[in-house]
């Protein structure tokens, strides 16, 4: 699994003692593995993959509980028993409760969404700002600071993004490995003076084309305070060898009115929970 991880730059040139201090002494100053440690974990985590380069003992240091411990301390996350490669995705990636949907207000029109060709009435349309319901919940995080929506119409409105894993090892290997929780959410509201469907279809695909499907719905009645609503799904049972992951989300209005009537949605978002993974036997580090 060599080639698992994202590539690292190696020019960094290997320090070179034959006194046994090899990796301690910085300009013929001799540093205790202690303070090494100190400041290898005030490194930005992007770089320690080059410096596993320099030599043997700082690629030990670096993949040691001692270090991750350190990196959790200064970032007030609570350190637990994981190989040393998943503090590596949580500090260093966008992997790890990240929002992995992009564009899930309509704040880039409808970049990054595939509109699934069914009958759709009017189609989706992008708000600025909610019409006929009450405006987004302020300081949410999912809106990353947006106050646009999707508004859907009178027939089945759907669309999706596709999160593709297959080129990605490092991701794919940690998802399989030890199947992180899957957090799903969106927020949703209807009309107030229409009633109105939504759905939220999760389909999570293995290599071998078989899938879990997991399915949130919600019917609202006429004449409703138009109040947006927070769905969350937590996935916790799916298959191996995962290929990609669709998150579709579906709408319309109850009454069939003409125009943009229906539920409308924002805030999209998929993450992996990184405290989900329980705490592990590292006997056997990865390489």
């Amino acid at each position: 699994m060599g080639n698992m991880f994202p590539k690292s730059n190696n020019n960094m040139s290997a320090i070179e003692d034959d006194d046994g201090t090899n990796g301690y002494c910085l300009r013929g100053v001799y540093i205790p593995e202690d303070v090494l440690i100190i400041l290898l974990s005030r490194v930005d985590p992007k770089q320690l993959l080059n410096c596993k380069l320099v030599c043997k003992t700082w690629n030990r240091i670096i993949k040691s509980r001692a270090l991750w411990h350190e990196v959790c301390l200064q970032n007030n996350v609570t350190w637990k028993c994981l190989p040393w490669y998943l503090y590596y995705a949580k500090f260093a990636t966008d992997f790890f409760d990240t929002n992995l949907i992009k564009n899930g207000n309509g704040q880039e029109k409808f970049d990054h969404w595939v509109i699934n060709p069914v009958f759709s009435g009017d189609g989706f349309v992008i708000e600025n700002e909610p019409s006929g319901s009450c405006p987004l919940p302020e300081d949410v995080d999912d809106f990353r600071g947006h106050k646009s929506c999707f508004a859907t119409s009178f027939g089945l409105c759907s669309k999706q993004q596709v999160l593709k894993f297959k080129n990605s090892p490092f991701k794919r290997h940690i998802i399989n490995k030890f199947k992180p929780t899957i957090i799903v959410s969106e927020w949703f509201a209807p009309r107030f003076d229409c009633s109105a469907r939504f759905k939220l279809v999760i389909r999570v695909v293995s290599s071998h084309k078989n899938f879990n499907c997991f399915i949130k719905e919600n019917m609202f009645e006429q004449w409703t305070e138009g109040i947006w609503e927070k769905f969350t799904l937590e996935i916790n049972d799916y298959d191996d060898d995962i290929d990609y992951i669709v998150y579709q989300h579906d709408g319309q209005d109850g009454l069939f009115w003409k125009g943009h009537y229906g539920v409308k949605m924002a805030g999209a978002s998929l993450k992996f929970s990184f405290d989900s993974i329980a705490e592990q036997d590292i006997s056997e580090e990865m390489e």
